[in-house]
């Protein structure tokens, strides 16, 4: 495995299929037009509404009630080296008084910035099911990471239900792209005393002790969403090299490192959904299977729940009601399938 995490990400393994929060796409070099303020407020806020016959628990109920208080984004600008790995925001180049040499610049509307390129960050709310299971605590006041997260929407929902919502990824645009005032910090909850709050680290995790260490423990729950998967780190075929992900530490460390990360009764939740796998060749995005085996997370330290169960039916549903067979999307649903793998901390 030749990548590092950092340059795995930006090489596009996480630009996996529909339903994970993919990277923003390079923007139109035109300046996005005021129709795009609001549009994607008002198609969560409309989605949303679809979901409610899907939801099991409170806490995904709170989760998507939390989109109305989501607010409209006006288009952003970033300037960005030629290689893409150095990014400023407008504000940041204002105050350096000069952008990347030879800079290229890049516009992410409303929907880059709560969504990105692909899927719903509504989708989440399956994923929040899974982990709130058995649960009867309130969700509010409670520690949430997600892995590698591509857009800031599913973080911004969490925080609006309440939770200390933290996401750590290596992507030098998202650094700059949630720089701005407001981006991150308090998440106020409207005619509660209680707030929630957004954190997004920059950097290699876990595999930096220093993000590590800024990412912090005593997590409720740990969400991994299409980075995970067994065609990403262990093949049964063959590969383009640029799709393989290096952790940057042991697989054994690795594991143990997600383990400390949560609290005592803390779960993380692995889970892919990927297209249906082609019979012309491997494709690593379809191996949709744990990297890991039950005695592998068991040895970790982690008590296995659930391990590769099928949410393919489930799944489907949310795809429908999140409208992934209509454009921009349309894909055919009945070529999109789901496995996850649910363990906990002792």
């Amino acid at each position: 495995m030749k990548l590092s995490v950092r340059n795995a990400v930006l090489a596009g393994w996480l630009l996996s299929f529909v339903g994970c929060q993919s990277a923003p796409a390079p923007a139109a070099t035109g300046h996005p037009g005021p129709e795009t303020i609001g549009a994607t407020v008002s198609r969560l806020t409309a989605e949303a509404t679809a979901l409610p016959p899907l939801l099991k628990t409170r806490w995904a109920v709170e989760y998507v009630a939390s989109v109305a208080q989501l607010v409209p984004m006006s288009p952003r600008r970033l300037y960005a080296s030629p290689d893409r790995r150095v990014y400023q925001s407008e504000l940041e180049a204002r105050v350096q008084k000069q952008a990347p040499s030879a800079t290229v610049q890049e516009w992410v509307d409303e929907a880059g910035y709560y969504t990105g390129s692909l899927g719903s960050p509504l989708f989440h709310a399956r994923l929040i099911d899974l982990i709130a299971e058995g649960q009867l605590a309130k969700l509010a006041g409670k520690r949430s990471l997600e892995l590698y997260p591509t857009a800031i929407g599913p973080l911004r929902l969490l925080a609006g239900a309440g939770l200390d919502a933290v996401g750590v990824s290596p992507s030098p645009k998202l650094r700059a792209l949630y720089s701005q005032p407001g981006d991150q910090g308090p998440v106020k909850l409207p005619g509660r005393d209680v707030s929630g709050r957004v954190t997004f680290v920059t950097g290699s995790f876990p595999a930096d002790p220093a993000v590590r260490a800024q990412v912090g423990s005593g997590f409720e729950f740990v969400l991994a969403k299409n980075v995970l998967k067994r065609g990403y780190i262990h093949p049964t075929g063959e590969v383009a090299p640029d799709s393989l992900l290096n952790l940057g530490m042991s697989e054994a460390d690795y594991l143990r490192s997600l383990r400390d990360t949560l609290r005592p009764g803390g779960r993380l939740l692995v889970y892919n959904l990927c297209p249906g796998p082609n019979p012309a060749f491997y494709d690593p995005e379809s191996d949709c299977r744990s990297p890991w085996s039950r005695a592998d997370w068991q040895a970790a330290g982690f008590v296995v729940r659930d391990f590769e169960r099928n949410d393919t039916e489930i799944a489907r549903q949310y795809a429908v009601a999140l409208g992934f067979d209509k454009p921009p999307i349309s894909v055919p649903i009945d070529n999109l399938y789901a496995i996850y793998s649910l363990l906990e901390r002792p």
